[in-house]
Order: structure tokens, then C-alpha cells, then sequence
């Protein structure tokens, strides 16, 4: 997988391995950001984390910024 643009809009989105979460993951890829799935591989970002620990949720924010720079958008799904 090429590496994101450091200027790409990143979103992170829980929930992503169906339903909602899934379908808001991939309307996010589509409209250009780079995505950050929680626990699910769909050709985007896997961080682990679990979405009720708000130490958790900081963390996987944090591993995000230190991989592509920045995170723009949380969806929890």
C-alpha cells in the first residue's frame, strides 16, 4: 500500500467490519481520506482499539497523528 499524503483528510472509524461502520468507512476511502479502521482490514489503516476505553480511543488517535500526521475525523459506529 502506497503511504498516505501527509495532507490527506484522515478519519478514523469504529465499527468498520459491517453495517454502518463498514459502509462509513468506505464512503470516507471514496471521497479521498485516508482511513483508520478499528479492527477490520478493508484495504485501509488497522489500529487496534477498543471503543469503550476512552484510554483506548486516546491511543489509537495518537497512533494515528504519529502515522500520517494528523486525524481529522472519529466516527464511531
Amino acid at each position: 500500500m502506497t503511504p498516505p499524503s501527509k495532507q490527506a483528510p484522515v478519519a478514523l472509524v469504529t465499527g468498520a467490519r459491517q453495517g454502518t461502520g463498514l459502509e462509513t468507512a468506505r464512503r470516507w476511502a471514496t471521497a479521498g481520506c485516508t482511513v483508520a479502521v478499528a479492527a477490520a482490514e478493508i484495504g485501509a489503516r488497522s489500529v487496534p482499539l477498543e471503543a469503550t476505553s476512552d484510554a483506548s480511543v486516546a491511543a489509537a488517535a495518537v497512533q494515528v497523528g504519529a502515522d500520517v500526521g494528523h486525524l481529522g475525523s472519529c466516527s464511531r459506529c
